[in-house]
């Protein structure tokens, strides 16, 4: 009787090693929760990317408007720079920024913020703490001069940029503007192919801080072209579209989807009278 279940104990045991249907759901239940958490993991963590560059920013405009206000209060301090930082998107039922002080005159805004994962709260992990830092020197007596160099390519165009650029640097300015008259000075750089300093006539052409050379022409051997086909619209056209370019807001209409360039052919060669003037740019 023994040895009759020992053979069908063993029988068993030899088919259900040898038995491989059922496989791909083993290894998905075996699996399914390091895929799961792999997932987790990488919306999470861009997640707290995204959180930490907006209280990196939130940190970097507090930081100066505390060195450039010149309040020596520490207290003061640390309600100036957490009112800064509301006023950028810091949640004000946040504790208040500390303010360190360095033995070389350097002072340092660090606040923390709380980050809700999503994915990982499946594991355990349902909150993150973030944190960021900023030193500047303290503001002094002198003057302090502030650069602000802005993208005002064609791209910045798009998704509402040129706008959230205007009133960051806005934001800013207004930030900084409490310091005493005369102890700031502020200039703004434009990223850009051209830079219009005269919107309204030609006032600025010959101020001391310009060095704009005089109207010219020349004479330039060019190439002699004739055009053999015209330029056309391959596409559809579309309605009224909008863009930036250099900063400056333009409106388009009848925009093609699909532009065929006309068709030059070359015959030789002509001289030219090109005359170069500055119109403002």
């Amino acid at each position: 009787m023994s040895k009759m279940l020992v053979n069908k104990t063993a029988g068993f045991l030899n088919r259900f090693y040898e038995e491989k249907s059922g496989n791909v759901a083993i290894m998905f239940c075996g699996t399914i929760f390091a895929v799961m958490a792999g997932v987790g993991l990488a919306v999470d963590y861009a997640g707290m990317q995204s959180a930490q560059t907006e209280l990196q920013s939130q940190v970097d405009a507090a930081v100066l408007a505390v060195v450039l206000s010149g309040e020596d209060d520490p207290a003061k301090q640390r309600t100036l720079a957490h009112e800064i930082m509301i006023q950028n998107g810091y949640s004000a039922s946040l504790p208040e920024p500390n303010i360190i002080y360095a033995e070389a005159g350097d002072l340092t805004v660090s606040a923390k913020a709380s980050y809700d994962v999503t994915l990982m709260g499946l594991f355990g992990e349902n909150m993150k703490t973030i944190q960021a830092d900023a030193s500047s020197i303290l503001a002094q007596n002198d003057t302090v001069e502030l650069a602000l160099v802005l993208d005002t390519t064609e791209s910045m165009g798009e998704d509402g940029k040129i706008e959230a650029l205007r009133s960051a640097t806005n934001s800013l300015i207004e930030s900084v503007s409490s310091a005493p008259d005369g102890s700031i000075k502020i200039a703004l750089v434009p990223y850009a192919n051209y830079v219009n300093i005269d919107s309204v006539g030609m006032n600025n052409r010959n101020a001391s801080w310009t060095n704009i050379p005089a109207d010219y022409s020349e004479l330039v051997t060019k190439t002699d072209r004739i055009k053999i086909s015209d330029a056309y619209c391959r596409g559809t056209y579309t309605g009224i579209h909008e863009y930036v370019s250099d900063g400056v807001r333009k409106v388009q209409t009848d925009r093609c989807t699909d532009w065929v360039n006309s068709v030059y052919q070359d015959i030789g060669t002509k001289d030219v009278l090109e005359t170069y003037d500055w119109r403002g740019c």
